[in-house]
């Protein structure tokens, strides 16, 4: 069921996309330092977009590899709490009675 929804998601996301360039195919300048050249609206936005995304995915890389590193320290120090909890159990109690 969750396949089939995020199938009809995409699907409608695909159809009006086909739309907005549909709609917004005619040609812009784009200025450059090296020149002008003409590209359609739809395409510059959609790069325009693409740009964004790249970017902040770039700017979120460190902090998302800063995590995955404490991450991965907190599960080898819960680690070995965990061996260390088992030890202490396998430790007979002495009465001292």
């Amino acid at each position: 069921m969750k396949r089939l929804v995020g199938l009809l998601f995409l699907l409608v996301v695909l159809i009006l996309g086909l739309f907005f360039g549909l709609l917004n195919a005619d040609p812009v300048p784009l200025n450059y330092y090296l020149g002008t050249r003409e590209l359609p609206l739809s395409l510059l936005l959609v790069l325009a977009v693409l740009v964004g995304a790249v970017f902040g995915a770039l700017a979120s890389l460190s902090i998302v590899l800063k995590m995955r590193r404490e991450n991965s320290r907190l599960r080898k120090k819960i680690s070995l709490s965990e061996k260390e909890v088992a030890n202490l159990r396998a430790i007979p109690l002495k009465d001292t009675r």
